[in-house]
């Protein structure tokens, strides 16, 4: 038979688990380290910047933004706060976080932030202001470079061990080139949804490395760029 081949593969020596973060870094929560001041400054710019092009507007403001004022530090991590617990607590409606109904409302979500200034600022919400020529060339300019930001955070506070899983995953969301899922049985539509590529450390789950479906890329070429 053919004579086999011997590879010779070195050891996996390399440092694995969480990395400090750097000198003088000050922080009070894990958190932080994720929502860098970097991070909650690009979108308080870019959400107070679309509110003032929105109360600019030829036609006025939006009832919505009569008394706008601009978003603060503290209000930029209640609101980021406010998002998170609605993911881990539903209700039927957003509005219903602040009801006075004992089963629907949750104080500690009213506390952080009124109802309408929590509307005020989702509705401004923005990570990015990408030109026209770069929205016409990437279909996710207007969240790329926080996506970027994010990624870079990701893998700057882990170092995964040698083995490595390469997961699919979809998530909802609405934009325009989401893709839309089908029940099996009904063939009815169940959500919009993006997908994402993703490599996690096998160990523990901690995502390393992500990549955002645009549907103009093949997969192969997704999980390429997320393992480069």
């Amino acid at each position: 038979g053919a004579a086999g081949i011997d590879i010779d593969i070195p050891p996996f020596i390399n440092p694995t688990g969480k990395v400090p973060p750097p000198p003088g870094t000050e922080y009070d929560h894990v958190v932080d380290l994720f929502l860098t001041p970097a991070i909650l400054t690009l979108i308080r710019h870019e959400t107070n910047r679309r509110a003032h092009i929105e109360m600019s507007a030829a036609g006025g403001p939006p009832a919505l933004l009569t008394n706008w004022c601009d978003v603060s530090v503290a209000e930029m991590y209640a609101f980021l706060a406010i998002i998170i617990a609605m993911g881990l607590h539903s209700v039927p409606n957003d509005i219903d976080y602040w009801s006075s109904n004992i089963y629907l409302g949750v104080r500690a979500i009213a506390a952080l932030l009124s109802r309408d200034r929590f509307k005020q600022i989702k509705h401004c919400l923005m990570v990015a202001n990408p030109t026209p020529e770069q929205c016409a060339a990437d279909r996710i300019a207007k969240v790329q470079p926080f996506l970027l930001q994010v990624n870079a955070i990701s893998q700057s506070r882990y170092q995964p061990h040698q083995d490595l899983s390469l997961d699919e995953s979809q998530c909802q969301c609405g934009h325009r080139y989401a893709r839309c899922s089908y029940r099996g049985e009904t063939k009815k539509p169940m959500a919009d949804y993006i997908k994402i590529i993703s490599v996690h450390c096998a160990h523990c789950g901690y995502c390393y490395s992500f990549h955002v479906d645009t549907r103009q890329e093949r997969t192969i070429d997704m999980v390429l760029a997320v393992c480069a």
